[in-house]
């Protein structure tokens, strides 16, 4: 698996803390990033009732911890530092003098937490810093990142996050990265993106935002030679829709490409479309709410955006699931998007997005109603406006997810949904709220359900080869292990046996 926890929203959220004076427009643009630079440091990351100790316990053992923007730079922040790669001893206090000896500490304090193991933030150029203002010929570059990459090797770091840089939008150099890191550290997982806004904006003002064509096919041709590609930043009130739409672009655009080893796609905090489409996630979610002495929008009740504090437990049920059926490569299944596009909007109010452009303005997204790999797209019905659904099946695995709307408002669409499964599927991942569910290709099965969490088998009855549940059944099953307050979507996994 290639799913981590990303840190660069606590460290966000981090700022204004316990302070009174503290304004939301201090939390934007690159000021707010400034300031989500600072609180990257041993204490907040691996103290006591630090991130790495405190958050998602019941799902470390599948994602690596990745240290995001700031870590490898001093503070106050120095910009010629970025892309070093260098843990600084300011921020890391006790660490060890070499820089993979460094990193080894950082990985070791990762992994005694639970973790998987320690990801980096990387940005995409050589450090001013060490190597002054003239760029590096490719001869260069190949010994910086060479001795990097070993440093990485060393210290039994396994993914690296390379996002923007001098080099960000350079693709020529983003694959030599990938090929020398096959070269020097083998066990190095790299993921690349196309830098790009939060904002889907095609055709922006009319039928709603959809992502440009070229940047998916940049995309894919990026992925051809990559080992992770991330749909990259979008807008947290938006990300069903937004995710929904890069996620079903760059899965087209690798249509009848044929690229090398895994090839997987990075739909960020979306987790349990990431679950349903064999995709990877860089989660950002986490617990703290109420810190700020300004107010925080996320104490808002109901939910004026988004409640992902309060949905912890998708988390550990997408890498339970993950588990079992990993990501898988963007061209290993055939994609299918439907042509119907669903219109998602929400108007941002300060604090709610870091972008202060959008301050007050209602921003309209569009994107596929269903998407489905290697099986058909799933049949919704009985909902005028209904969720987005999404659905995959790879090998003896397969998974559907149904997926939250936001119009002005977040809410979630009870549908009825139908799938018919391909022959050989084995066990099957339900994700989200449903009115009732469908399963065909069952001939002469018997099925049993549990909580991706755990927790009782139950028989589920097959009858005329086909599955039904209620809603009302799925929520129960998928739900019997919820921790208590938490909000999430149920999450179940049904095993077929016999047939």
């Amino acid at each position: 698996m290639a799913s981590y926890f990303c840190t660069w929203s606590v460290q966000n959220y981090l700022y204004g803390c316990g302070d009174p004076a503290f304004r939301a427009e201090e939390a934007e643009g690159p000021t707010g990033a400034m300031h989500a630079r600072a609180n990257m440091n041993g204490q907040n990351l691996f103290g006591p009732d630090g991130w790495a100790r405190r958050f998602h316990p019941a799902a470390r053992s599948g994602l690596y911890f990745l240290l995001d923007d700031g870590w490898d730079v001093p503070d106050p922040v120095d910009s010629g530092w970025f892309g070093s790669l260098i843990p600084n001893a300011q921020r890391f206090p006790g660490c060890p003098d070499a820089p993979w000896e460094r990193l080894a500490w950082l990985n070791s304090q990762a992994k005694s937490a639970g973790w998987r193991g320690l990801g980096l933030w990387v940005a995409a150029q050589e450090a001013p810093a060490l190597c002054g203002e003239n760029a590096l010929d490719e001869a260069g570059q190949e010994q910086y990142w060479a001795e990097r990459m070993t440093w990485s090797e060393r210290a039994g770091v396994e993914y690296w996050k390379i996002d923007w840089g001098a080099r960000a939008q350079d693709l020529a150099f983003r694959r030599r990265l990938t090929q020398w890191a096959r070269r020097y550290a083998p066990h190095l997982t790299l993921e690349h993106a196309i830098c790009q806004g939060p904002v889907n904006d095609e055709f922006a003002g009319g039928a709603g935002g959809r992502l440009r064509g070229e940047l998916a096919a940049r995309e894919a041709e990026l992925l051809m030679d990559a080992d992770v590609v991330r749909t990259y930043d979008i807008l947290q009130p938006l990300s069903a829709a937004q995710t929904m739409e890069r996620a079903g672009a760059l899965l087209s655009a690798m249509e009848g490409r044929a690229p090398r080893e895994r090839a997987l796609i990075n739909c960020e905090d979306e987790c349990y479309l990431a679950a349903a489409l064999g995709l990877c996630a860089g989660v950002m979610r986490h617990p703290l709410r109420g810190l700020r002495c300004g107010g925080d929008m996320d104490l808002a009740f109901p939910p004026t955006a988004d409640d992902a504090k309060l949905r912890m437990d998708e988390v550990a049920r997408m890498v339970n699931w993950q588990k079992i059926m990993p990501p898988f490569g963007a061209a290993a299944e055939p994609v299918r998007l439907d042509g119907r596009l669903l219109r998602d909007s929400w108007r941002f109010s300060r604090g709610e997005t870091w972008m202060s452009s959008l301050i007050g303005e209602e921003v309209a997204q569009c994107a596929p109603a269903r998407i489905s790999r290697g099986m058909e797209l799933p049949q919704v019905s009985g909902a005028e406006d209904p969720p987005f659904v999404a659905a995959s099946r790879h090998g003896s695995c397969a998974a559907v997810a149904m997926l939250p709307r936001t119009q002005l408002r977040r809410h979630m669409p009870l549908a009825d949904i139908e799938l018919r499964l391909p022959r050989g599927v084995r066990r099957i991942a339900v994700f989200g709220d449903c009115r009732s569910l469908r399963i065909g290709g069952l001939d002469g099965s018997r099925a049993e359900a549990r909580d991706l969490l755990g927790g009782e088998i139950l028989p589920v009855p097959v009858s005329g080869g086909s599955l039904s549940l209620s809603g009302e059944q799925v929520r129960a099953i998928g739900l019997s292990r919820a921790t208590r307050g938490d909000r999430s979507a149920p999450g179940l996994i049904i095993t077929i046996s016999g047939g």
